[in-house]
């Protein structure tokens, strides 16, 4: 169990990492297109992957964790513990970053309502995200983990504890929400988009399945993930196929295919991550790791205003300025403040929960 958990460390230490160079061209340039640079290389399509990657692992290892530490869980007060320990560990932090956001960021926020105010405070974004509610970019994930939580809550109210009913039950789901959205117009579609991967994470946990990974599996996973990368790269990724447009935005579903092909690829990552996480990893770098892990949640919610707040300090010309200075600087600095930010909100808020970490 410890191994597993290091390895997890490893994961999500990674995971807010690929998150944070997927952010850092809004704030300097795409440094994935090397035509910047002179090359004729354009590698644009990995920023569009790596919130799959990222946010993939992040998704994972909530189901994972979910099922992990959670598998007794039967009656309504349980349940509500359950929900309790979750909101008091997400919520603070995360009405604090909302405040900060729409400070800093309000000019860019669309559909400022009251309503949707109050759907974000909440955290009831994803659930009532429709032509009234918005979501705002980066925080809109604490809404999809918050409906992630009741679902999986009203899941144990049931008490059905099979992984066949599992999936049925989270196909189910699937099938109102999309109904509800198909309908009404209400609720947003990336409830489904990462569900797949939410329920893998939840299986691997039931079923014990990473601790069974081995080199047959991780060679499939490669196969796979180049595979459907390949295909995501020429039909799905924004660019003119056969003289006929593709949409750019998998949050539209411009076909069940894609939704399939982005799960195939944050599973296959999923599987190889860990595995390389498992063998790969020095054991002197845990410790470090941990910190780092720990911090995740709060590195997520508030890399970007740390980032914006450092280019209002120093602002350079030069892109490739910028872009080191961002890099080497402003990375360093938002691990530090997030790792203090989160230790001082462990010592005043979540005394008697299991600290840091969002499962």
């Amino acid at each position: 169990m410890k191994s597993v958990i290091r390895e997890l460390d490893v994961m999500r230490a990674l995971a807010i990492f690929i998150i944070i160079f997927h952010h850092l061209p809004d704030f300097s340039f795409n440094f994935y297109n090397f035509k910047n640079i002179g090359i004729n290389v354009d590698l644009s399509f990995l920023k569009d992957l790596n919130r799959y990657f990222g946010l993939g692992i992040f998704v994972f290892l909530s189901g994972y964790l979910l099922e992990l530490t959670n598998p007794n869980i039967k009656c309504f007060a349980e349940v509500k513990t359950f929900l309790y320990k979750r909101i008091a560990r997400i919520f603070p932090l995360y009405i604090i970053a909302f405040i900060v956001f729409v400070l800093l960021f309000r000019n860019t926020i669309e559909n400022f309502t009251i309503f949707s105010i109050c759907a974000h405070i909440f955290g009831l974004q994803i659930i009532l995200s429709s032509k009234y509610c918005d979501t705002i970019f980066t925080l809109w994930y604490v809404g999809l983990i918050m409906a992630y939580y009741y679902s999986y809550a009203l899941w144990r109210l049931i008490n059905i504890n099979k992984t066949r009913y599992l999936v049925i039950y989270y196909m189910f789901i699937s099938l109102v929400w999309l109904g509800v959205k198909s309908t009404i117009d209400i609720g947003d579609q990336r409830f489904v988009l990462y569900l797949p991967i939410l329920v893998f994470g939840i299986i691997f946990a039931k079923e014990k399945i990473l601790e069974r990974i081995d080199i047959k599996i991780v060679s499939f996973a490669v196969l796979a993930i180049l595979i459907s990368a390949c295909i995501y790269i020429i039909f799905v990724y924004p660019k003119t196929v056969l003289h006929f447009p593709i949409k750019p935005s998998l949050l539209s579903f411009p076909s069940l295919a894609a939704m399939v092909l982005t799960n195939i690829i944050m599973a296959s990552f999923v599987i190889i991550t860990y595995y390389l996480s498992r063998h790969l990893t020095p054991p002197t770098f845990y410790s470090k790791i941990a910190k780092i892990s720990y911090a995740s949640f709060c590195m997520y919610l508030f890399h970007r205003p740390i980032l914006y707040g450092l280019l209002q300090i120093f602002n350079p010309a030069n892109i490739f300025i910028k872009t080191g200075y961002l890099i080497l600087i402003g990375v360093p600095i938002v691990v530090f403040i997030s790792f203090f930010i989160q230790k001082m909100m462990d010592l005043l808020v979540n005394r008697g929960l299991a600290p840091g970490k969002v499962a």
